[in-house]
């Protein structure tokens, strides 16, 4: 396995009140609220409350790594969560431990990194943002998936540490990209915007990119971008795929990019055998309304 860098210290003592540190309960450590993890978690939540009566709380996070700490965290009571399978790598990477502390319950699904750039940037490739120019590129909220993604990528081809990254809302980073000018307000815009999700879930920020293709076009990852192409283990990072957007619509478009898991972890420590079982149980109920591995 890959070792990765570290990206941004987590937090994990006030992610969750005591009051929901449940010995004989299960705690799901999701996403944001509306979003596909929170939505995988709430699923799950009534499964195994009304199927079988265990007690079940779902803590809404930023995200994967933040998920994943709090599932290693003794202290925390969070003791199944969600996380992008290259978030895994990354934080195993950074505590070694942690590989034997976790069980994979569940695919959860696909999740695409899509790189969008305006017009007027002059990004027609990956390799464009480790430039001489200084490239900015927005990843979301700090800890977003889009985040983590852009960490192993830099990992895998290193001159793309060249581009800054900054916390910019995806929405907000289209505007800018759709702007001719370098500036706006006083500050300067990205020069890209990479976002991470399922390929086939109704997105503003995609939406948006595929109704306004004459000011934003997406930028293809293809495998020889990247140092992973050529990888023989098990479980490789990526997959490399054209993906299919706007399904049904009139501004369908294939784009070449890379795709990722998603994951649904439990805790080795934190639940007994039969609290593993009975959360599998309620994976396999649920399983093709909440989580299609194969889309």
């Amino acid at each position: 396995m890959r070792r990765l860098l570290a990206l941004l210290p987590l937090t994990v003592s006030t992610i969750l009140p005591a009051s929901l540190a449940l010995a004989d309960g299960v705690v799901i450590a999701s996403g944001a609220k509306g979003g596909y993890y929170h939505s995988i978690a709430r699923g799950l939540r009534t499964v195994l409350r009304e199927e079988q009566d265990i007690t079940t709380e779902v803590v809404a996070t930023r995200g994967s790594l933040e998920n994943l700490a709090a599932l290693d965290d003794a202290e925390s009571g969070v003791n199944v969560a969600l996380a992008q399978a290259d978030a895994l790598q990354h934080y195993i990477a950074k505590h070694p431990h942690f590989a034997n502390e976790y069980v994979e319950l569940s695919d959860a699904g696909k999740e695409c990194a899509f790189l969008v750039s305006g017009g007027a940037r002059g990004i027609d490739s990956l390799s464009d943002l480790s430039g001489k120019s200084v490239r900015q590129l927005a990843v979301g909220e700090e800890g977003s998936g889009a985040a983590v993604t852009w960490s192993y990528m830099t990992r895998l081809a290193p001159a793309l540490r060249r581009a800054e990254t900054v916390n910019v809302g995806f929405i907000e980073a289209l505007l800018d990209l759709r702007s001719a000018s370098k500036t706006s307000a006083g500050r300067t815009v990205p020069s890209a915007a990479l976002i991470v999700q399922r390929p086939n879930a109704i997105s503003t920020p995609l939406e948006a990119v595929l109704q306004n293709r004459d000011d934003l076009r997406f930028v293809p990852i293809r495998a020889g971008d990247l140092a992973d192409a050529d990888r023989e283990d098990d479980d490789p990072a990526y997959t490399y795929e054209e993906v299919s957007l706007g399904v049904g619509s009139d501004y369908r478009i294939g784009v070449d990019t890379l795709c990722t898991r998603s994951l649904l972890l439990a805790s080795r420590p934190k639940l007994t055998s039969e609290g593993l079982a009975a959360v599998g149980e309620a994976v396999l109920s649920s399983r093709q309304y909440l989580m299609p591995g194969s889309d």
